[in-house]
């Protein structure tokens, strides 16, 4: 399952991609922020530890990035 969390730049958003991460629940996880420079450290800093967790894509985006990834189905929001 993508997942996109608007608002993953800030303390919520990236402790819930943390907690995805962490959970080995869904295979992709892009951050969206008004600020693109603080979701993309945000995304870095989970890159760091992705390798230990399981395989998975994490990726600081926009709003045009989720209409590209998110399938009808099997998309999840936060």
């Amino acid at each position: 399952m993508k997942v996109s969390i608007i608002g993953g730049g800030g303390l919520v958003g990236s402790t819930a991609a943390f907690a995805l991460q962490c959970g080995s629940v869904v295979s992709r996880i892009c951050l969206i922020d008004a600020n693109k420079d603080l979701a993309l450290g945000q995304a870095t800093d989970l890159l760091h530890g992705a390798s230990l967790v399981a395989d998975q894509r994490i990726s600081a985006g926009d709003f045009e990035e989720v209409a590209c990834v998110a399938s009808p189905t099997k998309a999840g929001f936060i």
